[in-house]
């Protein structure tokens, strides 16, 4: 896929071009969740070769995407079968790939989004976790000052040890 949208580009990035690439996929029937959820799908024949009615597209997602909501799934398939020809009470299994690919990232995007809210609560929690213990160490700092003893640093620590190194030579 990385060769395909260099060779697209002609080795140029750019937000526009990553997403006439991604439309290009879709509309030449490339890109790969669709082609992915396209083959998913056909393992569930229907009762004519390469059609699935709403029922049958409904059981395929049942098994599939076990929670999707059944309003969202039967409006997407009726709009899929709004152009088909009257009389036709099935819709191409490529048709309904997309479909079937767009439910799926539904699906995926909220189970990211939770997983998002509970890292950035974590790390709020941790930042006060933080901020509590350096306003411990800053209380603990300012009562050592207030009894006027100097404080003993890493610095002066081996400024001594230098002094008494040579001290000793």
């Amino acid at each position: 896929m990385t060769m395909a949208f260099v060779a697209f580009a002609e080795n140029r990035v750019s937000k526009h071009l990553v997403a006439n690439y991604l439309i290009y996929l879709v509309l030449k029937h490339r890109e790969p969740r669709i082609v992915e959820c396209e083959s998913r799908l056909l393992q569930h024949p229907g009762q004519r070769a390469g059609l699935l009615s709403e029922i049958e597209f409904t059981e395929a997602l049942e098994t599939l995407l076990p929670l999707t909501s059944n309003r969202i799934r039967r409006r997407l398939y009726l709009q899929s079968q709004a152009d088909m020809p009257r009389g036709l009470d099935a819709v191409p299994i490529s048709r309904l790939a997309q479909t079937f690919a767009y439910l799926g990232l539904l699906q995926l995007a909220s189970l990211l989004r939770r997983s998002l809210v509970g890292n950035v609560l974590e790390a709020r929690s941790q930042n006060v976790m933080s901020a509590t213990t350096s306003s411990v160490m800053s209380r603990s700092n300012s009562a050592l000052s207030q009894n006027q003893q100097p404080f003993l640093t890493l610095s002066t620590l081996r400024m001594a040890s230098k002094s008494l190194k040579n001290e000793l030579e």
